[in-house]
């Protein structure tokens, strides 16, 4: 019987590996960008000092996708608020568009139930200032909308964010091909990872970190980059990264409430054409007559709720084992955190304890 054994990495693979690929990494490096503009100095100063953009088509490029973006501006204020408020300036891109998205579906819903005054969730009433901040940035950017709040005003902030988030995502890609290029000489491989038996990696990272450094270590690997990978030959329209929220609705609504759905993870997947080659890795050993042999490797995934729908069916499907590493305990801790709101607490007291449990955590050796 064939076994099949998957490796799945998420973000804190590359961190752990020295790649600077944080979210907050890549605002600083618009950042820097943008600042150094101000500074007048010449596009050829620029890649002498800063070595991180060789190409011309791209140093433009940057200006030509980040100038007047929502996101942008939004994630650059909230960093600003978070320093003034004594907080650290680490940002969740994902869940922070999730609160965005929420607030201005909720939003637009009571416009059109005319219910504009009756605010009982008090999740809308904690975030409506971000609307209201992002409505500010898009009056600026479109000088006939005036900044209140009206359905004619949040649709046109709703479709400016959407193209908006596309352009962000575009310039996300130019600074990961930057890491894909520049940051791996410097980058050493883990001998623990070496030993491992894989023949298939499931990557949620954009960057090709795994094939730099392992892949002559392995024979015959097959990769899926489910969130796509940052490609130099790409532009606006090629882009195939994604970067989105997870399903917020109920069963009873996510089939019809769908004027929000290009901002999901399950869309952008579909759209920009990223596979799901895990699915058939899960079944390709299968027979009527026996339970497929399945190994699952966690590394640097947080197990996040934001990619719930792929994790609960890789962890609770039949016949598979898996190892999740971590770095400490409290990233430990974190993780069956996030696996209680992924496969639910009885499954997981089911599949941790016993002889036959399905799930161990092994701490990373080093």
């Amino acid at each position: 019987m064939n076994t099949t054994n998957i490796l799945v990495i998420g973000n804190g693979f590359d961190l752990v590996h020295g790649l600077p690929t944080r979210y907050m990494d890549f605002l600083k490096f618009i950042e820097g960008y943008f600042n150094y503009k101000k500074m007048g100095e010449t596009q050829e100063q620029y890649f002498v000092d800063f070595k991180k953009i060789e190409k011309q088509k791209e140093y433009f490029e940057i200006n030509e996708l980040m100038n007047n973006n929502l996101w942008f501006y939004y994630f650059c204020d909230l960093k600003m608020h978070r320093l003034l408020e004594g907080k650290d300036n680490w940002i969740d891109f994902e869940k922070e568009i999730s609160i965005v998205v929420q607030t201005l579906d909720k939003t637009i819903r009571l416009y059109n139930q005319r219910e504009l005054d009756d605010f009982s969730d008090e999740h809308i009433r904690k975030h409506l200032n971000k609307l209201q901040y992002l409505l500010k940035q898009n009056q600026k950017i479109s000088p006939t909308i005036k900044n209140e709040i009206n359905i004619e005003n949040l649709e046109s902030l709703k479709q400016n964010l959407l193209k908006d988030l596309n352009r962000f995502i575009r310039c996300m890609e130019i600074y990961f091909n930057y890491i894909n290029g520049y940051s791996m000489h410097n980058v050493k491989s883990k001998e623990f990872i070496k030993k491992l038996n894989i023949n298939k990696i499931l990557s949620f990272n954009y960057t090709n970190s795994f094939e730099c450094l392992y892949s002559s270590h392995f024979a015959d690997i097959t990769y899926d980059y489910i969130h796509g990978k940052a490609n130099e030959d790409h532009d606006l329209n090629s882009c195939n990264l994604v970067l989105g929220i997870d399903e917020y609705l109920d069963d009873s609504e996510k089939n019809t409430n769908v004027e929000f759905v290009q901002f999901k993870k399950f869309f952008q997947r579909i759209y920009k054409g990223t596979g799901c080659l895990y699915k058939d890795w899960l079944i390709e050993n299968e027979r009527e007559m026996y339970i497929p042999n399945i190994n699952l490797y966690f590394i640097g995934h947080s197990l996040d709720v934001t990619d719930k729908d792929i994790l609960k069916e890789l962890i609770l499907h039949e016949g598979a084992n898996t190892t999740i590493y971590y770095h400490n305990q409290e990233a430990l801790s974190r993780m069956i955190i996030n696996l209680v709101k992924v496969i639910g607490e009885d499954e997981l007291i089911s599949r941790t304890g016993g002889s036959k449990a399905t799930i161990k955590f092994v701490q990373q050796p080093d």
